[in-house]
């Protein structure tokens, strides 16, 4: 089982790096991004965003990029991998599991929050949250903008 997910992971690792690869660097809003093409949605991964303009909508990319540039200061992707890594050690341990959504509940949560805490508008945030949860969803690994859990952030928003 640790061998199957470990290749997993080896995989995921692969297909970002030919990711990383095809993308250019950019600048919007002064944020240092890498600009892909296709339908993927925001994501960030270690210190880079990785975001295709072109299928958002121009008031939705600040909330965007401020989103996915706290989950690189706050270096997110630690934490990501560390629950990737304890699910491919403790595979068959289904406490495990339920950590590592707890983990990415938990670092979307913070996120919103401090998002808020800097003046955005929430209803504004919220609106940018539903139209990039129609987007692609990236891979497992990395921090992005929409997980499947866009309605308990919403409410955790408004209480």
């Amino acid at each position: 089982g640790a061998a199957l997910f470990g290749i997993r992971l080896l995989i995921q690792f692969y297909s970002l790096f030919k990711l990383y690869r095809r993308s250019t660097a950019g600048k919007i809003y002064n944020h240092n991004v890498r600009i892909i093409d296709g339908n993927a949605g925001p994501f960030s991964f270690w210190k880079s965003i990785f975001i295709n303009p072109a299928n958002h909508e121009a008031s939705d990319l600040p909330s965007i990029l401020q989103h996915e540039q706290i989950h690189v200061s706050e270096l997110h992707t630690l934490d990501v991998l560390l629950a990737e890594l304890s699910t491919e050690f403790y595979w068959f341990n289904p406490g495990v599991w339920l950590m590592k959504k707890a983990v990415r509940e938990n670092i979307e949560f913070i996120t919103d929050r401090k998002i808020l805490k800097i003046g955005t508008d929430s209803k504004q945030y919220q609106y940018s949250l539903v139209n990039v949860s129609f987007a692609a969803a990236p891979q497992g690994i990395v921090n992005h903008f929409n997980i499947s859990t866009i309605k308990k952030r919403i409410i955790m928003m408004n209480a």
